[in-house]
């Protein structure tokens, strides 16, 4: 392929992006390292390369809980960080690496509510409801509970 040109998606990355970039308040962009980034307002809560490798950013005893529970990977660069990898090698990822992604997007709103004009921005996002429709472990619904309480 030439320098400029990206290297195309795998049918299961683009179909993440996809529904992905269908939630409210997504924006996707292409990523000057490659791959696709995922942002709402101005954070990023996670970026798929071609190659399948999906990098999510989480708090610290989020990524704990989801690695120790096998749902993810530490990330393969920064595995100090919050960021975890999960792999997309195949149609049958794309559902996990959905939930995670939308676990860490109601993260990062919550954070983002702190701010007045974002918290009116992102108004329509039902944080609880969306957390219920994922059915997570109660771990994960407590380590939500103290940004849900702001």
């Amino acid at each position: 392929m030439g320098e400029n040109q990206a290297e195309p998606e795998p049918a299961p990355v683009a179909e993440l992006v996809g529904r992905v970039g269908a939630w409210n308040h997504v924006e996707t962009a292409a990523r000057r390292t490659g791959g696709t980034a995922f942002r709402v307002g101005d954070r990023e809560f996670g970026h798929v390369h071609a190659s399948g490798a999906l990098d999510i950013d989480f708090t610290l005893a989020l990524r704990d809980h989801l690695v120790e529970s096998g749902l993810t990977d530490e990330h393969n660069l920064f595995p100090d960080s919050g960021w975890t990898t999960y792999h997309v090698a195949g149609d049958h990822d794309v559902d996990r690496a959905e939930w995670l992604l939308r676990l860490s997007y109601l993260y990062h709103v919550l954070h983002l509510w702190r701010r007045p004009s974002m918290r009116r921005q992102l108004r329509d996002v039902d944080v609880h409801a969306s957390l219920h429709d994922l059915d997570p472990e109660q771990s994960v619904i407590d380590a939500f509970d103290g940004l849900l309480a702001r």
